[in-house]
């Protein structure tokens, strides 16, 4: 490789000057393989550096490197290929961050070397030389080459350096910003996304403005700490102490005076935060028991939280957050819009961190109060959005018997996304909720089968439900007639049917059979009893993984599938039996026939094979 040839390049001992050359070119030829940034670019410059080896080469040859006429085109390849060097060491030691943020300094630097060592090849005599033909176009194709080229930093670098940019301009100090644009960089870059890995990186970064006053570089100082104002706003640049820390460092140096979002809450007389503020006609706001004023007050603090979460972290470390609970337990007129107000803030504030959210829940009975002030169906959603859920489950298994009922209706009327089924069931709701079924109070039972129906909906639930043992108590509920209703029957029913639907996706397995395998298998058959919509859509699903278990050679669960399926039948679209219980299910339950000793199961597969028969030839005569 050329590596080889340049380490075999023979100087004479007159060619110091070009000797150094070469060595600096091997250093950088090999350093530029471990740069963190620019990668593109740095090859770029090793290759050209490697072509100029055959020149030094006959150069030394033709013993004329003490000419008076090369000492300026090789002090320049000495002073050029030098300065790549140390520019390709400190690529490959320097922080990745920081290398990143100067990557257009980078790419220029490398491409003004490269030209300047373009300008240094052209300086030589070639006519004076006696060099052959060959090595003097070389050289003067790779001068033009080298004039020529362009470097550019890589597009995904650019972006990030636009951002940045933004960002400082616009003073953005949102932490959903800085949080994207933080493991933007970390993807550039080549780092973990983890939080301790971003951090460690952060750090890193930030020790260079040490080194950048240490070099008089105030220039790049005082930038590199805009961009680190800019970043520190992410979750894992800085934790909630240390911004606490940062906040009041600030607060105390406007003396008496809040940050500016907030000074409308304070009364100018007691200097305390405002509970029911009310303004003069002078323009001045004072402390006053007015609801229409809290309204007021509620309403300007919700846009202020809407604007920039910088404001919602404000509202936590102002201690805002007891105001707004303590608000939730107020009565009067205008109780309800007050309440509405508070819940938006509180959903606003919550949504940010999981910190936010534990400051909210430090405060005595502040679950018990927000979800008994849940009142409508917008509130209950934003309370989703914001995934309360970590403390919701806190109280649903331990909280007063009132609580539990009211966080089981959320529950149960929550328009909740997938993500927030499979966090509610991976908290470790089911067990609760099961428990709130056996509960004597039927209004109870009805709230936590809703709930459970709800969760039973994504598969993925379902599958661990059945694993987890939820069939039976179901059931037992089910067909306890002196402690439940026809409704929460049927919701029962329509839970048990989501169960068994859920073994038809990919996630199965084996637990298909493990529903069928039940000691009250028997009470799935009395299912065709009920007919409420939830039930009736699901029983026609059901029919696909049945059909699927008549197949097992299991003969226990096949057996009850069958039967299953032969009641279920009845109950079916005409389209759907002909579209499961084609031909290969038919030869199925001929093989059933001819090998079963179950006398119930042989005739509920005769009994299908006529009912598909039927079916066909009714549809054939119309």
């Amino acid at each position: 490789m050329i590596l080889d040839v340049i380490a075999s390049s023979s100087l004479p001992p007159g060619s110091e000057a070009l000797s150094q050359t070469v060595e600096c070119i091997v250093d950088v030829v090999v350093a530029s393989n471990d740069v963190l940034v620019e990668k593109e670019s740095f090859k770029v410059l090793a290759t050209y550096l490697e072509r100029i080896v055959p020149v030094i080469k006959e150069l030394s040859r033709k013993e004329i490197s003490n000419s008076q006429s090369l000492h300026a085109p090789i002090e320049i390849l000495n002073r050029e290929v030098n300065n790549a060097k140390r520019l390709t060491r400190e690529c490959s030691k320097r922080s990745k961050v920081y290398l990143l943020m100067n990557c257009r300094k980078i790419v220029k630097s490398l491409e003004n070397g490269i030209r300047e060592i373009s300008r240094g090849l052209s300086l030589l005599p070639l006519a004076s030389m006696d060099l052959s033909s060959n090595i003097s176009e070389d050289i003067r194709v790779l001068c033009d080459n080298m004039e020529k080229a362009e470097l550019r930093a890589a597009s995904a670098e650019e972006e990030i350096l636009e951002k940045i940019e933004s960002g400082i301009q616009e003073r953005t100090v949102d932490r959903s910003y800085a949080n994207n644009l933080l493991v933007c960089i970390a993807e550039v870059v080549g780092v973990s996304t983890e939080k301790t890995s971003l951090r460690r990186e952060f750090d890193e970064f930030k020790r260079e403005i040490e080194n950048a006053w240490l070099r008089k570089d105030q220039a790049e100082a005082i930038h590199m700490e805009q961009i680190i104002s800019l970043l520190e706003r992410a979750d894992a640049t800085s934790s909630p102490k240390e911004r606490e820390i940062k906040y009041f460092t600030k607060r105390k140096s406007l003396g008496t005076q809040p940050q500016e979002p907030l000074q409308s809450f304070y009364c100018p007389i007691t200097r305390d935060v405002m509970v029911d503020p009310v303004e003069t006609s002078s323009g001045h706001t004072f402390e006053r028991e007015d609801e229409e004023e809290v309204l007021r007050c509620l309403e300007q603090l919700q846009k202020l939280c809407e604007q920039r979460d910088v404001h919602r972290e404000w509202v936590i470390m102002e201690d805002h957050i007891p105001i707004l609970i303590e608000l939730l337990r107020s009565k009067g007129r205008a109780t309800r819009d007050i309440k509405s107000l508070v819940l938006v803030i509180l959903c606003l504030v919550a949504s940010d961190t999981d910190h936010a959210k534990e400051r909210i829940v430090s405060v005595e009975n502040a679950i018990e109060v927000i979800v008994g002030s849940l009142g409508c169906h917008e509130m209950k959603l934003a309370m989703a959005k914001a995934n309360y859920f970590k403390h919701f489950l806190q109280r649903l298994s331990s909280g007063p018997e009132d609580v539990k009922m009211t966080i089981a209706t959320a529950l149960a009327e929550m328009e909740l996304t997938d993500h927030n089924k499979a966090s509610l069931y991976e908290g470790g709701v089911l067990d609760p909720l099961l428990h709130l079924i056996e509960h004597v109070d039927i209004q109870v039972k009805e709230v936590a089968v809703k709930a459970l129906y709800t969760l039973s909906t994504l598969p993925k639930n379902g599958l661990q439900m059945i694993v987890d043992g939820a069939v039976g108590p179901l059931l037992d509920v089910l067909f306890n007639h002196s402690s439940s209703s026809l409704s929460l029957r049927e919701t029962l029913a329509a839970t048990i049917m989501q169960l068994a639907i859920s073994t038809l996706s990919q996630e199965a397995d084996q637990t298909q059979s493990l529903l069928l395998e039940s000691e009250d298998t028997f009470k799935l058959f009395s299912l065709t009893i009920f007919s409420g919509p939830n039930i009736q859509e699901c029983v026609c699903s059901v029919i696909q993984a049945l059909v699927q278990l008549c197949e097992l050679d299991r003969p226990n669960v096949r057996a009850n599938a069958v039967k299953l399926l032969y009641l279920l039948a009845d109950e079916c679209d005409e389209a759907i039996i002909l579209e499961n219980m084609g031909e290969r299910c038919v030869k199925t339950l001929l093989k059933i026939i001819k090998t079963s000793n179950d006398d119930e199961e042989v005739a509920s597969s005769v009994g299908l094979i006529f009912l598909s028969w039927d079916i066909r030839r009714t549809m054939a005569m119309r």
